[in-house]
């Protein structure tokens, strides 16, 4: 069993034993989500498809949250922002927004494209380096700025 995996499993156990219904609702989620995965695929996923995993249920919560702010469900929109909480003390650092420009500077630098029109393969390059370590959203304003 992957590490990430254990881990989960192991706070879902603890959430219980402590009296966070919340909490374990939350962790819950995320085990099956991650044993959707390992059904889908017939293996288990390994500690970067579950980050993967991770990152995709956190724009779940994000959007929702977002959502219901705009509709005034401050209710939902606080179990939302919980549930984010929750899966973002799983997820490894991110990188700040100065340091994802000047990585992407670096990396375009390094490859000579300086043009709007290499947006695609700029971006491209940029989330292979960096991988899980930036947020996309952060990546894609820092190009932006960066091309002409």
């Amino acid at each position: 069993m992957s590490e990430l995996r254990e881990r989960i499993n192991n706070d879902v156990k603890l959430a219980m034993k402590s009296g966070e219904s919340e909490k374990v609702n939350a962790l819950r989620l995320l085990t099956s989500a991650v044993k959707q995965v390992e059904v889908d695929t017939g293996k288990e996923p390994s500690d970067d498809e579950i980050v993967t995993l991770l990152r995709k249920e956190l724009k779940k919560r994000q959007d929702s949250h977002k959502q219901f702010q705009d509709a005034g469900r401050t209710d939902l929109a606080t179990k939302e922002e919980m549930e984010i909480n929750i899966i973002q003390g799983y997820l490894p650092a991110q990188l700040s927004a100065e340091q994802v420009e000047s990585k992407v500077q670096e990396i375009l630098s390094a490859q000579n494209i300086s043009e709007k029109k290499d947006f695609g393969k700029a971006m491209g390059m940029v989330m292979k380096e960096l991988g899980s370590s930036a947020d996309g959203n952060v990546v894609k304003e820092a190009v932006n700025k960066i091309l002409k």
